[in-house]
């Protein structure tokens, strides 16, 4: 799924910050985008999760990177509920707002000294830092945001899309299909 322009790839680390083995790193070449991959990392190795019959086991991989992930970002919503719904700005939030990390590691055009970089992205996952960023995000949207309230309908549909806006103009519609791909 990381391919996908629209994915938000997550790299797992170690106790001490460093990339585990097992996590993916460089551009996306599969599509000759080269687009960045992983945007941020989170802790993916000996990570504790509950199991079964209440029980307890650690774990690694990139599927106990991702939750640390989801996670922060249900605690930013909750925290400012104005995020609710905003995917891209919270997507922004959590990569300008990540502690930068570097590696000896080059991949295809992004050098490891440098952040963003092909092993850690943006950087670890910094949820106080975080709320500081969505703060600043939130007062200026508030300043120059204009809500429009938009209705498409029917969804799921496969051949007559309507699209109803209170606003006087709509800029730009994106339609994708379930896969990701771009339609119109």
């Amino acid at each position: 799924p990381s391919i996908f322009a629209g994915a938000f790839a997550v790299g797992a680390t170690a106790s001490n910050d460093s990339i585990a083995g097992f996590s993916s790193r460089g551009p996306v070449g599969l599509d000759g985008s080269g687009r960045l991959q992983p945007q941020v990392v989170a802790p993916g190795v000996a990570v504790r999760s509950s199991i079964r019959d209440g029980q307890y086991a650690s774990f690694q991989g990139t599927s106990m990177a991702g939750p640390h992930v989801a996670g922060a970002v249900a605690l930013l919503i909750s925290a400012r509920p104005g995020l609710a719904g905003q995917v891209e700005q919270i997507e922004e939030i959590l990569s300008a707002s990540a502690r930068p990390l570097f590696s000896s590691q080059d991949c295809a055009g992004f050098p490891g000294n440098e952040s963003p970089n092909a092993v850690y992205g943006h950087g670890l996952i910094d949820l106080e830092q975080a709320l500081t960023e969505a703060d600043i995000v939130l007062s200026t949207s508030e300043a120059t945001d204009k809500a429009i309230d938009v209705s498409v309908f029917p969804n799921p549909t496969s051949d007559q899309l309507n699209i109803l806006s209170d606003g006087e103009d709509i800029l730009s519609v994106e339609l994708y299909d379930l896969l990701g791909q771009r339609l119109l």
